[in-house]
């Protein structure tokens, strides 16, 4: 490049050009800065946090550049309101958090149709707003108790130890489901936005409501939970069972619970009761298993012969005790080995005898067992019945394998 060149380029850069005059570059930002200073820009946090325009999408909100809260509703608002009670609640859930309105000057068209049974849910489910607190259940079944109810369900799910299983909320839906049919509301963005600001506002009352109208009946709880010990049945033999009930006795476990400590009035009480319920699981929790395992085994060995079609539905319309007698000669009855409750106790159960030999031979073991139990502080004559149960499962037993 020659030295004339160089100096042509350094003058543009400095902004005049090579005849004396302005450069291209310099009117370019003239013009840029002319159009720049038609702008407005932000230049604060605090400008951009505030709503200084005016918003024209309908119910839209923001805040003043004052630090008030705004609502833009659009020019339609009273036809929406009288159409459907969604806005007519939204509106007043804002004006109780303290919003001001602002009017936009277009229509808003809702994809909703009017629904009877849509603004019934919401009325009953809107009560909580009106009221400001959780509303009476109706015992009268419809609409309007399951809007009432979706609203207790709401206000009560924050909660961080609330078990909907003791409650009648549990099949409670979403309110979005009842309005828009799904719980995301895709193709209804502002009223779900709209309702999504109502649930809101009923999640966070406070209230102190009585829980006893939404709990469960004691009877219920007691079933769902399996809360109460079945001790008896036609598979379990009657020295089983009273071995069963002796067994609790030493542990101080009731077969039944007490149904008036089912009963929860407020959320202390309703803590209360979940924590009784988890206790009492856990206390008969070993029992049950072993009593549902015995069940279970000997069901399975009752229905074993009947493998085929007809034997098999017939099998089904024979009452159990009778299918038991049935499988006392085969192979199916080793199932019924009575001392294979003691392993709640910790003991080993009897083995099971196959010949006179083996029998002589497992004495010891049988006087063991037996001496054990004496020092556990059962009965004597609990302890005898049960040996003497299983001496007649034995014999069965060898009576099978001598004529096999």
């Amino acid at each position: 490049m020659s030295k004339l060149q160089v100096t042509q380029k350094n003058r543009l850069i400095d902004g005049v050009g090579s005849d004396g005059n302005p450069s291209v570059t310099q009117k370019t930002n003239k013009e840029l800065t002319e159009l720049v200073n038609k702008y407005t820009y932000i230049t604060s946090t605090k400008q951009l946090m505030s709503t200084t325009v005016e918003m024209t999408k309908p119910f839209s909100t923001g805040v003043s550049d004052t630090g008030d809260l705004i609502i833009s509703v659009p020019k339609n608002i009273d036809a929406l309101c009288e159409t459907h009670y969604l806005f007519k609640l939204a509106l007043l859930v804002y004006q109780k958090e303290g919003y001001n309105m602002t009017t936009t000057d277009v229509d808003y068209t809702t994809r909703l149709k009017p629904d009877g049974n849509v603004d019934l849910f919401l009325k009953g489910y809107g009560i909580a707003v009106t009221s400001d607190k959780l509303p009476e259940i109706p015992a009268r079944k419809g609409i309007v108790r399951t809007g009432i109810l979706t609203a207790w369900d709401v206000n009560l799910t924050h909660e961080k130890e609330f078990d909907h299983s003791l409650t009648k909320l549990k099949k409670c839906q979403s309110a979005a489901i009842h309005l828009f049919g799904d719980v995301w509301g895709r193709n209804y963005p502002t009223e779900k936005r709209l309702l999504d600001k109502i649930t809101s506002y009923i999640r966070t009352l406070k209230t102190e409501s009585d829980l006893s109208a939404i709990s469960q009946a004691p009877e219920k709880i007691v079933k769902d939970k399996g809360l109460n010990l079945k001790l008896k049945s036609d598979l379990l033999t009657p020295a089983e069972s009273d071995y069963l009930a002796a067994h609790c006795r030493k542990k101080n476990i009731s077969t039944e619970v007490d149904s008036s400590k089912l009963v929860s009035k407020n959320m202390k009480e309703h803590i209360a009761l979940k924590k009784f319920i988890s206790d009492r699981q856990n206390a008969i929790k070993e029992i049950k298993n072993m009593i549902r395992d015995i069940n279970s085994k000997r069901v399975v060995a009752c229905y074993a012969p009947y493998k085929t079609g007809p034997s098999k539905k017939k099998a089904k319309a024979t009452p159990i005790r009778e299918l038991k007698e049935c499988i006392k000669n085969t192979i199916h009855y080793d199932n019924f080995n009575s001392t294979e409750i003691l392993r709640l106790d910790n003991l080993v159960p009897m083995p099971i005898i196959h010949s006179s030999e083996v029998k002589k031979h497992h004495r010891d073991t049988f006087e063991v067992s037996l001496q054990k139990l004496k020092q556990l502080d059962y009965d004597d004559p609990l302890i005898e019945n049960l040996f003497s149960e299983f001496e007649k499962f034995t014999e069965n037993v060898l009576k099978r394998d001598d004529r096999g």
